[in-house]
Order: C-alpha cells, then sequence, then structure tokens
C-alpha cells in the first residue's frame, strides 16, 4: 500500500480515517483499517542510519538496548525486545 511509504502522518491519517465509516465507504475503510494491524516493520539498519543523523556518530553512548528484533511497528513508534 502506497499510504505505508509516504510517511508517518500518512500513516497516522489513513488509520484516522479507517475507523471512520461515518466520512468514508466501507471499502476504503476496510482497506485503510491494513493500516492499523499490519504496517511493515523498518530494519533496524534504518533505525540506525536515523539515530546516527540525528544524535552523531556517538548515538549508542546516548541510547542503549537497541540490539533487539522488532516486535511490532507503528507509523511512529517500533517496538524491540532486548
Amino acid at each position: 500500500m502506497v499510504t505505508e511509504t509516504a510517511g508517518a502522518a500518512a500513516i497516522k491519517l489513513g488509520q484516522w480515517a479507517s475507523s471512520r465509516p461515518d466520512l468514508f465507504s466501507l471499502e476504503l475503510c476496510e482497506t485503510l483499517s491494513k493500516l492499523q494491524k499490519s504496517v511493515e516493520p523498518h530494519k533496524f539498519s534504518y533505525t540506525e542510519r536515523t539515530l546516527a543523523d540525528r544524535l552523531g556518530p556517538e548515538w549508542r553512548n546516548v541510547i542503549q538496548d537497541l540490539d533487539s528484533v522488532p516486535l511490532g511497528s507503528g507509523c511512529v513508534a517500533q517496538v524491540g525486545r532486548s
């Protein structure tokens, strides 16, 4: 689904829209409901690049315990287990 690659704001909008059959067609709501439960987790290398871009090359000294595999993913967060 294109919405998944459009970024966090687009995913959040799609999640909201999927819960509003009073405003949108049932077909659209059902399609967008996939954003509620099956967003593809991103690779940990993406997380590492983002943290290095935002916090600098020494980001591991700032944040610890990120060497886990994602358990779930949403539009603004990803949950892992260490």
